[in-house]
C-alpha cells in the first residue's frame, strides 16, 4: 500500500520539475541551505519515500523522527558539497531558492538571491502542486500506526537548549570535514549566540568573514552581538558591511536605523528607515513602529 502512495509522490515531482526547469539555476558546489534544517520538519511520506528508492545504495536510512532532531542535513556530503539523496530529495529542497518564504535566508553566493518568488501562508499554493502534496502527505499519515500519526502532529518546532548543544557538536563535526568552508561558522555563531556565549559567537563570525568576506548574515549577526556588549559604533560598521554586500537586507536597514538614532545619528536614521520604505510595500506591518521612530529622529517626538 505504501509504494503507491512513492509513486504518486514521484509523480508530485516529476510534475513539479516541468514547472521549475525555467526558474531552476545550477547551484554548483554550494550547500548552505543544507546546514540549518532546523525550521524544516519533513513528512513521513518524503523520508519514507527516499529509504524505499535508495534502499540498495550506500545511505544509511532514516526515520522522519531521526531527521527531525538534526540541524544539519544528515544527506549533506559536507567534504565534498554534494546531497547524497539529490534525484529523491524532500519537496522543500526542490522548491527553496525559486520559491522562498524567508528571503533572508538566502546567503550571499545563492544564485537565486535575485530571482526569487516570495511566499507566505496567505500565498502558499502559489508553490506548484501544493494543495495536491499536502493532500497526499496528509492521507499517507492516516495508514501510518495512530501513535507514530500522533507523534509527528505533536512534534515541537522548538529548539530545547538540548538540541542546540548537540547541532553545536554537528557544526564542530562538520568544520573538523571542511574547515573552510565559511557558511558552517557563521551557523555556529548562531547557535553559541542562542546560549548568550557571546565570545565564541563573536569569533565564529569573525572566522567566517576571514574566509568568505561576502557573508553578509555574518557581519549583521556580529553587529547584534558588538551591539551587545556595548560597542555600537563597531555594531553600526558591521552592519553597513553586512548592507555593502546585500543592499537589500531589510532587516540590516532597520537595525541600522536604530542604531543610528541611539548613537545620535538622526539623519543616518532617516535615510534607512526611508531606503527600508522603499524596499518593503509592507513595511507598516512588518516594522509596525518605523513611523515612530522616524518622528523620533525629525525630533517630532
Amino acid at each position: 500500500m505504501k509504494k503507491e502512495f512513492f509513486y504518486k509522490l514521484e509523480e508530485i515531482y516529476n510534475k513539479m520539475e516541468i514547472v521549475l526547469k525555467d526558474k531552476s539555476r545550477h547551484c554548483r558546489f554550494c550547500v548552505d541551505c543544507c546546514l540549518d534544517i532546523s525550521e524544516l520538519h519533513v513528512t513521513p511520506l518524503e523520508i519514507d519515500y527516499i529509504n524505499y528508492f535508495l534502499s540498495s545504495k550506500h545511505v544509511t536510512p532514516l526515520s522522519w523522527k531521526e531527521y527531525n532532531k538534526k540541524t544539519l542535513c544528515p544527506y549533506c556530503d559536507i567534504e565534498k558539497r554534494i546531497c547524497k539523496v539529490y534525484p529523491v530529495r524532500h519537496r522543500f529542497c526542490r522548491i527553496f531558492g525559486p520559491f522562498v518564504e524567508k528571503p533572508e535566508n538566502l546567503y550571499s553566493a545563492c544564485v537565486y538571491i535575485e530571482n526569487n518568488e516570495h511566499y507566505d501562508r496567505n500565498n502558499i499554493n502559489k508553490i506548484p502542486f501544493h494543495k495536491e502534496f499536502t493532500c497526499l502527505t496528509g492521507e499517507y499519515l492516516n495508514i501510518l500506526p495512530g501513535e507514530e500519526k500522533e507523534e509527528y502532529i505533536n512534534h515541537s518546532g522548538s529548539l530545547p537548549e538540548a538540541k542546540i548543544r548537540s547541532s553545536i557538536e554537528e557544526y564542530l563535526e562538520a568544520i573538523e570535514k571542511n574547515p573552510l568552508y565559511a557558511p558552517i561558522y557563521y551557523h555556529l555563531a548562531k547557535r553559541y549566540s542562542s546560549l548568550n556565549m557571546k565570545d565564541e559567537a563573536i569569533e565564529c563570525l569573525v572566522k567566517s568573514i576571514s574566509l568568505d568576506p561576502t557573508q553578509f548574515q555574518s557581519y549583521y549577526l556580529l553587529g547584534l552581538k558588538f551591539y551587545e556588549t556595548g560597542c555600537i559604533d563597531y555594531g553600526i560598521t558591521s552592519i553597513k558591511r553586512a548592507l555593502r554586500a546585500a543592499p537589500k537586507h531589510k532587516k540590516a536597514l532597520y537595525t541600522l536605523g536604530l542604531f543610528s538614532l541611539e548613537a545620535g545619528n538622526f539623519n543616518e536614521a532617516i535615510k534607512y528607515f526611508y531606503r527600508l520604505i522603499e524596499l518593503d510595500p509592507q513595511v507598516k506591518q512588518n516594522y509596525p513602529d518605523i513611523e515612530k521612530y522616524i518622528k523620533i529622529s525629525k525630533g517630532e517626538e
